[in-house]
């Protein structure tokens, strides 16, 4: 019996190290890619950390030729929960009311909310003024990338993506 009790107890502590382990090297370490559709008219080079969050906290509305910007969150995924502490620097329910108040008074749409780097792949491909953000270890030829935030040892490092329209 105790030898049992004494195994139970190192199986938990085991299980819990290694969600421990998995959630703070999510967090800590993922590398975030905003992107957008390859068709996209970006140029990439003159994008920076205040345009992604201007964007994606609804102060940009419209890209430079008009169209209008649609945004792809996934807030529920680990992904947007350290998308939303590193870059936008608010929680989810401050962003979900930024939004609320900017489609109530006829400004923008909703959110498209999706629940994985999949989802908003698939999207981001179809719709030339959508933009989202996956993991960077996500990225395919299907997206392209824009901008790309590091996030190690719990600080925050954004990088410029050189514009590859020319290849």
């Amino acid at each position: 019996m105790f030898q049992c009790h004494r195994a139970g107890r190192l199986l938990i502590r085991s299980f819990l190290m290694m969600s421990w382990l998995l959630i703070f090297n999510t967090s800590a370490g993922a590398q975030v890619s905003v992107v957008v559709s390859r068709k996209a008219n970006v140029d990439s080079s003159k994008i920076n950390e205040v345009d992604i969050k201007r964007i994606f906290s609804g102060a940009q509305l419209k890209w430079d030729d008009g169209g209008k910007i649609q945004v792809i969150d996934q807030s529920e995924t680990s992904v947007g929960k350290v998308f939303y502490k590193k870059v936008l620097k608010q929680s989810k329910n401050q962003m979900q009311r930024r939004w609320a108040r900017l489609r109530f008074s006829g400004k923008a749409g909703a959110l498209t909310k999706v629940k994985s780097d999949k989802q908003v792949k698939q999207i981001v491909s179809r719709n030339h003024y959508a933009i989202g953000y996956i993991l960077t270890s996500a990225l395919d030829e299907s997206v392209k990338e824009i901008f790309r935030l590091k996030s190690p040892n719990r600080t925050i490092e954004a990088r410029k993506i050189e514009n590859h329209a020319g290849k």
